[in-house]
């Protein structure tokens, strides 16, 4: 049976900000209502627009104003909450609203726990031609966050001074699933935005970080999942190389698909805040007809890189019991 969607329903009741907070769209205000910065979509390329993208959250619209942007999309400047995602998954406006009614709004309507997990139509990522050289393991800031330089060096991230839009930044490779290197990101250490710089239509929601390690480890019937690069090479540190990174606090379609494919359990060890919370749950009733999940909760407020190697041991061990 075809699954039935109220396109208008969505468009209101799903909000811009929450969908850009799903995404990790960082952006900065620039008036009543309005938020602006870097423009997310996989069509913009262009490294001139800096500040092309906006929303306005009474009005619920997006639009980016690079003129290549709006090129690749047909002429569009912007649109609502479903034109969006559509434009980020590359998909239908119906597949979109599908996407946005399973993420924001069937659970709030009481949906059973047992979800069907499926890969969505996600343009696939492709390997990278090149490798960065000069890549400084043993940067001091790489060890202020905690990671050791054999940890640094494991996981191949480094201080990358070159050139190109990494430069001046720790660079962390990313590998799909079959162990193929297909992008860098790019760690701010100075404050500078984006916190994290990706390359241009990386798709963040077809990957898993570290699964190529973790699926292949002895221990593959269970996994660790946790939102971020850094909490994921604190949690391999600790003594769990199963371990892999959302790179985000939310689970796609395609992600799902991964971890019950390589996976029978998934340990949730999510950050702390009220988003990790918030996304823990949602995780746990998506998956939970699928695989085994259990859940670590994280001090308030406190992330997994944030604690010490104990620290997790004792927070990992409580939570699978």
């Amino acid at each position: 049976m075809t699954e039935w969607v109220d396109f208008r329903h969505v468009k209101e009741q799903v909000r811009i900000a929450d969908v850009m907070r799903r995404y990790g769209v960082e952006l900065g205000s620039s008036g009543p209502g309005c938020l602006r910065g870097r423009c997310p979509l996989p069509t913009h390329g262009s490294r001139d627009s800096v500040l092309s993208f906006s929303i306005d959250t009474g009005r619920n619209i997006w639009a980016c104003h690079s003129q290549s942007c709006i090129a690749k999309r047909g002429g569009s400047i912007g649109g609502n909450v479903l034109d969006f995602v559509a434009a980020m998954e590359r998909c239908s406006i119906r597949e979109s609203a599908l996407l946005l009614q399973r993420w924001f709004l069937t659970l709030a309507a009481g949906a059973p726990p047992a979800m069907k997990v499926r890969p969505e139509t996600i343009t696939e990522n492709r390997p990278l031609e090149f490798r960065l050289a000069g890549v400084e393991a043993s940067h001091p800031y790489i060890g202020k966050r905690g990671i050791q330089l054999s940890t640094a060096r494991f996981f191949g991230i480094g201080y990358y001074s070159g050139h190109g839009i990494l430069s001046g930044r720790v660079v962390i490779p990313i590998y799909s699933q079959s162990g193929r290197l297909i992008a860098y990101a790019g760690r701010s250490i100075d404050g500078g935005k984006p916190k994290y710089r990706l390359p241009p239509g990386f798709r963040k929601a077809a990957e898993l970080f570290n699964l190529h390690r973790a699926a292949s480890d002895a221990l593959r019937g269970r996994v660790l999942v946790v939102e971020g690069f850094f909490d994921c090479m604190k949690v391999h540190q600790a003594g769990y190389p199963n371990v892999v990174a959302l790179m985000g606090c939310s689970l796609s379609d395609r992600q799902g698909h991964l971890l019950t494919e390589h996976f029978d359990e998934a340990v949730l060890l999510l950050d702390g805040d009220s988003a990790g919370k918030r996304a823990s749950d949602e995780i746990a009733v998506r998956l939970s007809g699928t695989m085994k999940i259990c859940r670590c909760w994280l001090p308030s407020g406190r992330q997994p890189d944030e604690l010490t190697a104990a620290e997790l041991r004792g927070v990992i061990e409580g939570g699978i019991g």
